[in-house]
């Protein structure tokens, strides 16, 4: 993409910012910048605890792998991981290792921890059916997640050692997608069990569940915000911020090409997301100003 065609983007999202008033006002200094490029299909991207670096998931043909790019710009490091699968992460909240769904072979995936000092690899899961889509608990005390081991596809938690599986959700919709929310005390999830997929919360506990979303079509992969008040996630080609106590929604990109797999910064300053306008899928970060 072009300096001209980038400048262009940065204005339509600025237009868009300052329209909304579900996200930051008096953010004059909004800046859109491509961090990936290349043939590869970048995606999955999630900002360490630091805010400093993006993990991200890479595919090239039948290889998939994890990188590591800074917040600023640079060339992506790769993570040393040598499983497959569509490798979805979260960090844990001390940055010192990572979590995420592989496979072995040609089995269904199951969930791994990755200690980034020293290299290690440890399985949390190994079950019949798929495990997969973690997310660490603030305290990083548990990880939710995706699993079939109760018969249809529902949220799961367990400890962060792979220990104390509970059950979250349960009946014959799917839901998949986990995030716990910044205070602990609610997961985030998309299901199909209000017909179209859509965007869903409940308590830790498993109590209180909530529709965030129901327009009609696929509403999915959620990403809070730092204050838990906002929910940036999928809809369409475009990517869309629902307010948690309103339900007010808010258009955040409206472009050529598709934008999805958002993840707030730990500061609240910026969004990364995933967006083929540049012809493949890259990561890209929009910072929201201050």
């Amino acid at each position: 993409m072009t300096a001209r065609a980038v400048a262009l983007v940065t204005a339509q999202l600025t237009i868009l910012f300052l329209a909304s008033s579900s996200l930051p006002r008096g953010a004059a200094s909004q800046q859109l910048r491509q961090l990936t490029r290349g043939p590869a299909w970048d995606h999955h991207p999630v900002f360490s605890p630091s805010g400093a670096e993006i993990l991200f998931t890479s595919r090239a043909g039948d290889s998939t792998r994890l990188f590591l790019v800074p917040l600023v710009g640079g060339v992506p490091r790769p993570v040393p991981v040598r499983l497959t699968g569509d490798l979805y992460t979260d960090w844990a909240p001390d940055g010192r290792s990572i979590v995420f769904d592989a496979r072995e072979g040609d089995g269904p995936p199951d969930i791994y921890r990755y200690w980034l000092a020293s290299g290690e690899v440890e399985r949390l899961t190994n079950h019949p059916g798929m495990d997969g889509h973690p997310s660490f608990s603030p305290t990083g005390a548990r990880i939710a997640f995706t699993s079939t081991r109760g018969g249809s596809q529902s949220i799961w938690t367990m400890g962060a050692d792979g220990g104390n599986p509970i059950r979250l959700t349960d009946g014959s919709a799917a839901d998949w997608h986990p995030q716990w929310s910044p205070d602990g005390r609610s997961v985030l999830f998309t299901s199909n069990r209000g017909g179209d997929a859509d965007i869903w919360v409940i308590r830790s506990d498993g109590t209180g569940l909530r529709r965030l979303t129901s327009r009609p079509g696929t509403e999915d992969r959620g990403s809070w915000s730092p204050d838990g008040s906002r929910v940036v996630f999928n809809f369409g080609d475009d990517l869309w911020v629902v307010d948690v106590r309103s339900g007010g929604l808010e258009r955040l990109t409206d472009l050529p090409g598709r934008e999805g797999n958002a993840s707030w910064s730990p500061d609240g300053r910026s969004i990364a997301f995933v967006s083929d306008r540049a012809g493949t899928g890259d990561i890209w970060v929009l910072s929201l100003g201050r």
